[in-house]
């Protein structure tokens, strides 16, 4: 089982990071208007990407032969997938933040700033303040990489378990 998550969970990563490649493409710059729409691709590209569980628990179910595979055995490959998707997506998160866009991090965080439903007095410098403190702890890259990949796992285990359902009403 430990071999079909590391062999499903690096298809899933790959796809997830072809996904986020190919909106660096279409969107080269760090303009702040991509922003949200960049926000809804990624989740996108997560849920697509691990999609792919599916077929890890199909090839679980042939690698097992005569003996039934159990709902619980599908669920547990789709997480360890997962895992393994999460930790390939936290490590491009870091790569990217820290050396393929250095600025990525400063730009979102004015740009969230700018976003905020109070723009000036004392509310405004405590959300400010609050928002400062939260950036300086995201960028460290343990902690961004542990967000980012706990993002996919998180994900990753309610998918694993309604593709497991719908894996277990199909055979």
């Amino acid at each position: 089982m430990g071999k079909l998550a590391l062999k499903w969970g690096g298809i899933s990563g790959a796809i997830m990071m072809a996904f986020l490649l190919a909106s660096h493409i279409l969107y080269p710059t760090t303009d702040p208007s991509h922003f949200d729409i960049a926000e809804v691709f990624g989740y996108a590209a997560m849920v697509v990407s691990l999609a792919v569980l599916y077929l890890a628990m199909q090839e679980l179910e042939k690698t097992n032969g005569d003996i039934a595979t159990t709902l619980w055995q599908r669920v547990l490959v789709g997480t360890m997938a997962s895992l393994v998707a999460g930790v390939i997506f936290g490590l491009y998160n870091v790569a990217y933040s820290t050396v393929i866009n250095p600025e990525f991090l400063d730009t979102y965080y004015n740009y969230y700033i700018s976003q905020l439903p109070v723009q000036s007095g004392p509310e405004y410098e405590r959300m400010v303040a609050e928002l400062e403190a939260d950036k300086a702890m995201f960028m460290h890259p343990f902690t961004q990489f542990t967000v980012m990949g706990s993002t996919v796992v998180m994900l990753g285990i309610p998918i694993s378990v309604l593709l497991a359902f719908v894996h277990k009403l199909r055979s």
